[in-house]
């Protein structure tokens, strides 16, 4: 993380699972923790840990600290409309197997591969999130 944002300072690292009142529970144990110092939270999940995480922060009153999320389910678009997440990522039945697809044809193909094959990624924001319903999950 320094390499890639080195004003980023991370504070802790859980995973509460893929339940609402756990992922609560653990941003309120945050806030007692680290108070004002805590001013964003990155989820590896846009529904449940999203809600979670909207609860928690609604309950504290801290409309100040910035959320984002891995997801595109029907739930995280519907926090991200009514900013309770600021951003979610984009993510795709088809382009996941697109991906795997082209993959596999390439090596079939005698091509050579990298180690590494990324997704094309883009954060849904309340500008565009609109554009992207219904959701993919």
């Amino acid at each position: 993380m320094a390499e890639y944002a080195p004003g980023i300072k991370v504070l802790d690292a859980q995973a509460p699972g893929f339940e609402a009142d756990k992922t609560q529970q653990l941003v309120s144990d945050w806030l007692t923790r680290f108070g004002d110092e805590l001013v964003g939270i990155c989820a590896a999940d846009d529904s449940a840990q999203g809600l979670g995480i909207s609860e928690a922060l609604k309950k504290a009153g801290r409309e100040d600290i910035l959320v984002i999320a891995a997801g595109n389910s029907k739930q995280g678009m519907d926090l991200v409309k009514s900013g309770d997440i600021y951003a979610i990522t984009y993510q795709t039945a088809e382009g996941d197997g697109a991906l795997a697809v082209k993959t596999a044809a390439d090596w079939f193909n005698g091509e050579e591969l990298p180690p590494v094959r990324y997704l094309p990624q883009h954060m849904i924001t309340i500008d565009d999130v609109e554009d992207f319903y219904p959701p993919q999950w």
